[in-house]
């Protein structure tokens, strides 16, 4: 199955919902700066000319951890979306 790939502001969407919940669940602040991490990738990716879900699938990892603000975990979560279109940490 050929999973429609995800434009930028849809990789973006996920990522700030992402963070949304985090905030959410996180009632003592120990994940603001996770939160802000997820937001700022998010800025990242919709603001971004390149294709995204093409660097998420590209076989050279490091091409979407060379954009600013996204790390390993992120990217890691960004390649989850691309490659099924869905996120278990939002389910």
């Amino acid at each position: 199955m050929n999973l429609p790939k995800p434009s930028n502001a849809e990789i973006a969407e996920v990522l700030e919902r992402l963070a949304a919940l985090m905030e959410a669940r996180d009632s003592n602040g120990v994940n603001r700066y996770r939160v802000r991490a997820y937001r700022q990738a998010a800025r990242t990716v919709e603001r971004n000319e390149k294709d995204i879900a093409g660097l998420a699938m590209s076989d050279n990892e490091k091409d979407l951890e060379s954009l600013p603000d996204i790390g390993k975990s992120i990217a890691s979560t960004i390649r989850e979306f691309v490659g099924t279109g869905r996120l278990r940490l939002l389910e």
